[in-house]
C-alpha cells in the first residue's frame, strides 16, 4: 500500500519551514542570530543526542561497507527507490542498527503524519 502526501500536507510542511526561516531572519537583523542559533543547537543536541549518535552510527556503517547505501534499496512501503534509513523501533542501543529504507515521501508521512481535518459523520 502506497500513501502519497497530498498538496495540502506539502503546503503545511513548507509553511512550517518558512516560519522557521522568518524567525531566523528576525534574529539575524537584531544582531543575536549567532547566539540564538547556538542556543537552539545546544538545546537540540542535549535533547536528541541519542538520535544524533544513532544516525551517525548508520552513516559510519554505510561508509565502511557494513550496510548498503539506502539509494541501492527500495522503499519498504511503496517499493520506489529509497533515499533514507528510518529507525522504526527507536534509537536506543538494542535498536540502533534496526532500520528500514524509505523513500522521501514515505519518510515524510511517518515523521509528519497528515492531519485529519474532519471526522466522518455517523448516520
Amino acid at each position: 500500500m502506497s500513501i502519497k502526501i497530498d498538496e495540502i500536507e506539502i503546503i503545511r510542511i513548507v509553511n512550517k519551514r518558512n516560519k522557521k526561516r522568518e524567525w531566523f531572519k528576525k534574529a539575524r537583523k537584531s544582531g543575536n542570530a549567532k547566539k540564538t542559533y547556538l542556543r537552539a543547537t545546544k538545546k537540540y543536541v542535549a535533547k536528541n543526542m541519542h538520535k544524533i549518535l544513532a544516525a551517525h552510527g548508520i552513516t559510519k556503517r554505510v561508509k565502511r561497507g557494513k550496510m548498503p547505501h539506502p539509494t541501492t534499496l527500495e522503499c519498504k512501503n511503496c517499493k520506489n527507490k529509497a533515499i533514507h534509513y528510518h529507525h522504526h523501533l527507536g534509537y536506543d542501543g538494542e535498536n540502533r542498527w534496526k532500520v528500514i529504507p524509505l523513500c522521501m515521501n514515505c519518510h515524510m508521512i511517518i515523521h509528519h503524519p497528515p492531519k485529519i481535518t474532519s471526522l466522518p459523520q455517523k448516520n
